[in-house]
């Protein structure tokens, strides 16, 4: 009866909320994954475009 659509509406509300705190977990790994291969990047690149300063003077 009216109780079951009550239970799969909580399962529904229950199953977006799951969906959606895994995205964000999801998303917050894939963005401090991302800021720590610009940060290598950028600490890679300084010493190249240093020489070449250093070669172009």
């Amino acid at each position: 009866g009216s109780s079951g659509f009550i239970g799969s509406d909580a399962w529904h509300i229950f199953n977006i909320w799951f969906t959606v705190s895994l995205l964000e977990i999801f998303f917050d790994v894939a963005h401090s994954t991302l800021d720590r291969i610009t940060r290598l990047n950028v600490h890679v690149e300084l010493p190249q475009i240093s020489d070449l300063v250093l070669v172009s003077t």
